[in-house]
């Protein structure tokens, strides 16, 4: 049995709403899912060392965040996601449903967004941008408060991390058109296979 160690930043508290998603990116079928079908399938099966380890900021971890950001539609439909929401999850939170369906379609809004949290850090990195700038733009563009929008400031500010913004965006992209073209059979290929941004955008084709 292969297990994975999953942390999760309080400093924010997680939202109800998107728990399912949080679930779905880290655990099954997202992160845990590849890493340990990968570990199992190529490490142990096929003896390809290299794959018991993942670079950051490498090719793969466009894939591998590609495949985290739409886990959550390869196992559930909205539908679904929001009766789980609104149902069972809400009556154990002692939430109002309504409540939860008007913040489930401002995600939706926000999704459309994908994009700005890499257009703020070519803003602080490539133009200079001053940060209160910076941060200005993330509360307007990203529907942010003011503290998740400090929250991004830190990571897009951190050397290591800058430039791994783009992998949600561009690698969630990449696996929604090929999934979208090739179906579940395309998403259980990018779990067991290695593939790179180039194959994938491909693969969408």
């Amino acid at each position: 049995m292969l297990k994975s160690r999953i942390d999760i930043n309080t400093d924010l508290p997680v939202l109800l709403p998107a728990l399912p998603d949080l679930l779905a990116h880290e655990g099954y079928p997202g992160h845990h899912t590849e890493h340990a079908t990968r570990e199992a399938g190529l490490v142990r099966g096929r003896g390809w060392l290299e794959h018991s380890i993942q670079l950051i900021n490498a090719p793969e971890c466009v894939v591998s965040e590609g495949i985290a950001v739409n886990a959550l539609r390869a196992v559930m439909t909205p539908d679904e996601a929001e009766a789980w929401l609104t149902g069972e999850l809400a009556a154990l939170a002692g939430l109002d449903a309504d409540d939860i369906r008007a913040f489930l379609a401002a995600t939706q809004v926000k999704r459309a967004l994908g994009g700005v949290s890499g257009e703020a850090a070519m803003r602080l990195h490539a133009d200079h941008a001053p940060e209160v700038e910076v941060l200005e733009f993330l509360q307007t563009y990203a529907l942010a408060s003011e503290a998740r929008a400090r929250q991004s400031l830190r990571f897009i500010g951190n050397p290591t991390f800058r430039s791994y913004i783009f992998t949600y965006s561009v690698g969630g992209d990449l696996v929604r058109r090929a999934t979208e073209r090739g179906g579940s059979d395309t998403f259980a290929h990018l779990l067991r296979e290695p593939v790179t941004p180039g194959q994938l955008a491909a693969m969408g084709q």
